[in-house]
């Protein structure tokens, strides 16, 4: 069922998204980019609002992401990745490093799934009816509870009582996922519902990572089987009956695999239910799919068949001295509120403020500061240890089916670990084995406390740790396994990475084809006086006198950022009159802020400009054609070389200019020039005030930022900004990655003339019913002139007196437009109105 309005709550969180949109994290690798607004329409009953998306499947390389959540940015450090699959990588992290707040990223194939919990807020990452993919915020309290009824015994053998050995190795339980064609209707295709499997069970294994359970859950398998019931228990019942004439292919299929344990996935009633504890014969569960991402309900159940329960309250208290029970911490006021955090286990029911997280009970292992469960032996009546529950029963399950193969893999050896910069390390091994279905690598910076870093597939031999600290120090080891279990450990080997050198350069990594034709790549762009990449004008049709030429492209970085700043340098050229303008944007493409336009008609050394706030991570360069004038000559624009240059070190702040004077005024602009006595600045803030600022360098506001001119010398600028009749005060501020030094140079001065007295004339008409006006004016000033129509610039002509501006617009009612000397919002004519 799907919601068609947008509810209260929807409402609410755009207000608060709007209010949020353009603050964000330091600038990473960014997951998605936005398609269009948030939205509240054709949602699941579970959700509260949607997003259509582009997910950037490059972001899982890297190990710090950027993830925009309605509005407010939030960045992800890895902590695992997974690749053992063709054509498959899973990403495992946390948000903002609270290691509560998982992120589970999947890509199989083309499509994209994914899970990220921000506290109480769960979102889902799931197929779009349009092109692209979908983030949903979901609100998990609209789902049912897991288990519909009581949960059906299953006559398994687990042990929940105390003096029971805990397991200390890792076990493999193997899991085979069954599917109907209705769960792959309701997650918008199969490919995306086996994604989406892929992410619930990373999500399990995370869980149990982050829980002291020693389990891996693999997936062996998944298989699509015909059936069309929705009742839950009648399902699992179907599902375990082997000549019933429902989905009896499915046990041979799980003795072909070698699964322990088989979930299924459809799209019915409640949101799921298992056996517990479970045997051989009973080791089943069923979850509908709008529970499998982000309500961790097959974990739930495939709890239920390993022996887990629900918290003591939906067992009437529990038995005293037990311990297979969930735990959760309520804001009700009841004995189960202890007061923050407020979390429930995977294995138990929801209570006030709790959110469902990513654990299993354990009192030996701490959830944001408090322990996730209750020891039996401190406390009998509210023992909570399901993580010991799972530990205990992790052989019998994994003993359901036989392993296909039953010794483990040889070890690999030979481990090499080579830094290969300030932030990477390349690390290779030598494959033993023909056996192996995964190598897991480790690292640890101690050669004594180890961590998981990635699963790969067979056969792999190498790996890149990337997103290092520079200078520090990492040990790794490697081991293969099958489904027999783990080999030994490789021997341990050790790099330490780079100091950072003074500067990183980065050229750019990929185009992005807008508008115009274009000959050469990206690369031609990456060395400076070799090959140009050149964009030429394309037309939007017509009579050639009407035509109007427009250009725009772009360029992809991957920027290393640095606390000296981050400079943007570009040497490019145009082929005519119109120039050039370039831009830079740190949020996907979403914005762009102007950095220079370009003019020059072959190169002049380049110009460069300094980004705010040094982002690292993905920025990309942009360029447009200045004007887009009807009739106007095809103009083109080559790019030489493009390169974002990274300063590692902030260094000291440059030396101020000096000799400012005020060369030339006119009615509307004010020149000046200045001398640079440094080599090092990134550029110059141009002061302005109305009156003497006696020394006081920020007693006016700036008027312009200048890139830094090659080393020493004079720096000239102009002020187009300037009012007609006006005494205006010039300073300049130099400043580079560490800021500026406090001073400035001398102030100058000079009054611009009076205004020219610019008349303007309008003449509306319709050809073929098309708006069209023609302009004449007289007493501009300059070169060319600026057309604005209802209050933008539409054209920069030629100050001939003359044109005509066909609108494209058609029907009546009126067009205001007024003519100003180009670049001046004062030099300008009364605004005259075209009747239609």
């Amino acid at each position: 069922m799907y919601r068609t309005a947008m509810s209260l709550k929807f409402q609410l969180l755009i207000c608060f998204s709007t209010l949020l949109f353009g603050a964000s994290a330091v600038a990473q690798e960014p997951l998605f980019e936005h398609i269009g607004p948030p939205d509240g329409l054709n949602l699941p009953e579970h959700a509260v609002a949607g997003q259509n998306v582009r997910v950037n499947r490059r972001a899982l390389r890297s190990p710090r992401i950027s993830i925009e959540l309605f509005g407010e940015t939030y960045i992800a450090d890895r902590q695992h990745v997974d690749r053992q699959k063709a054509g498959q990588t899973v990403w495992t992290g946390y948000l903002d490093g609270n290691p509560g707040n998982t992120v589970i990223l999947t890509i199989r194939g083309n499509a994209i799934s994914g899970m990220i919990q921000n506290d109480a807020e769960m979102y889902r990452i799931g197929s779009s009816s349009s092109a692209g993919n979908r983030l949903y915020f979901l609100d998990l309290q609209e789902l049912p509870d897991d288990d519909v009824g009581s949960v059906p015994a299953g006559d398994g053998e687990a042990s929940a009582a105390p003096g029971a050995t805990t397991e200390s190795a890792n076990t493999v339980q193997d899991l085979l996922v069954v599917y109907n064609q209705a769960a792959c209707n309701s997650a918008g295709s199969c490919s995306q519902l086996q994604a989406d499997i892929v992410t619930a069970v990373a999500d399990i294994n995370a869980a149990y990572t982050d829980s002291g359970v020693d389990i891996t859950m693999n997936l062996v398998g998944t298989h699509q089987t015909v059936y069309s019931g929705t009742n839950a228990s009648t399902t699992l019942s179907d599902l375990r009956g082997t000549s019933d004439g429902n989905m009896d292919e499915v046990h041979g299929v799980r003795d072909s695999l070698g699964a322990d344990i088989v979930a299924m996935v459809y799209d019915g009633q409640g949101c799921g239910i298992g056996y517990s504890p479970s045997s051989a014969s009973s080791a089943f569960s069923v979850t509908d799919e709008p529970c499998l991402v982000g309500n961790r309900t097959m974990a739930h159940e495939i709890g239920h068949n390993q022996g887990a329960l629900h918290d003591r309250k939906q067992h009437s208290g529990g038995v005293n001295g037990n311990y297979n029970y969930g735990y959760r911490r309520c804001s009700d006021g009841s004995d189960e509120d202890l007061g923050s955090p407020y979390f429930r286990t995977f294995m138990s029911y929801s209570c006030s403020g709790a959110p469902r997280v990513g654990r299993v009970s354990n009192p030996n292992v701490n959830y944001l500061g408090v322990p996730q469960g209750i020891d039996p032996a401190v406390d009998p009546a509210k023992g909570a240890w399901n993580a010991r529950t799972l530990n205990e029963s992790a052989t019998y399950v994994a003993g359901f089916r036989d392993a296909p193969v039953s010794t483990p893999p040889n070890a690999p050896s030979n481990l090499v670990a080579t830094a290969t910069g300030p932030d990477s390390i390349d690390v290779s091994w030598s494959d033993n084995s023909a056996d192996e279905s995964n190598f897991e690598l480790q690292s640890s910076p101690d050669d004594s406390n180890w961590s998981t870093i990635a699963t790969l597939g067979a056969n792999v031999t190498s790996y890149s740790d990337s997103g290092l600290d520079p200078e520090s120090t990492h040990f790794y080891q490697v081991r293969a396994s099958n489904s027999a279990g783990p080999s030994a450990f490789s021997n341990s080997d050790s790099a330490t990475t780079d100091p950072l050198p003074a500067s990183i350069d980065d050229v750019a990594t990929g185009d992005l084809l807008i508008k115009g034709d274009v000959v050469g790549s990206y690369t031609a762009t990456h060395n400076d006086g070799g090959s140009v990449q050149t964009v030429t004008e394309t037309h939007n049709g017509g009579p050639k006198r009407r035509r109007k030429q427009s250009l725009e492209h772009g360029w992809t970085f991957d920027v290393f950022g640095g606390a000296g700043g981050v400079v943007v340098f570009v040497d490019a050229w145009v082929s005519g009159s119109e120039g050039a303008n370039f831009y830079y944007s740190t949020d996907g493409g979403a914005s762009r802020n102007l950095m220079f336009t370009v003019n020059n008609n072959s190169s002049d050394g380049g110009q460069t400009f300094a980004l705010p706030g040094s982002p690292s991570g993905d920025v990309r360069i942009y360029v447009e054609d200045a004007a887009q004038t009807n009739g106007e000559a095809v103009d083109s624009v080559s790019v030489d070389h493009i390169v974002i240059t990274s300063y590692t070190n902030p260094g000291s702040p440059p030396a101020a200019p000096s000799s400012m004077s005020v060369t030339g005024t006119t009615s509307s602009s004010v020149d000046v020039q200045f001398t640079d006595n440094s080599e090092d600045e990134f550029g110059f803030e141009l002061w302005r005030s109305t009156s003497n600022p006696a020394g006081n360098c920020a007693a006016g506001s700036v008027v312009d930022s200048l890139p830094s001119s090659a080393g020493t010398g004079l720096v000239n600028a102009t002020d187009g900004s300037a009012s007609p009749s006006t005494t205006y005060w010039y300073w300049a501020v130099s400043f580079n990655g560490a800021g500026d030094n406090g001073s400035c140079s001398n102030a100058a001065s000079g009054t611009t003339g009076a205004a020219s007295a610019i008349t303007l004339s309008v003449n509306g008409y319709k050809v073929k019913g098309v708006k069209t006006v023609d302009l004449t004016w007289s007493g501009a000033g300059g070169a060319n002139v600026d057309i604005y129509r209802e209050g933008s610039i539409v054209a920069t002509t030629t100050n001939d007196g003359a044109y005509t501006d066909n609108t494209g617009l058609k029907g009546g009612g009126t067009l205001t437009y007024k003519v100003c000397e180009e670049g001046s919002s004062s030099a300008c004519s009364p605004d005259q109105v075209a009747v239609f």
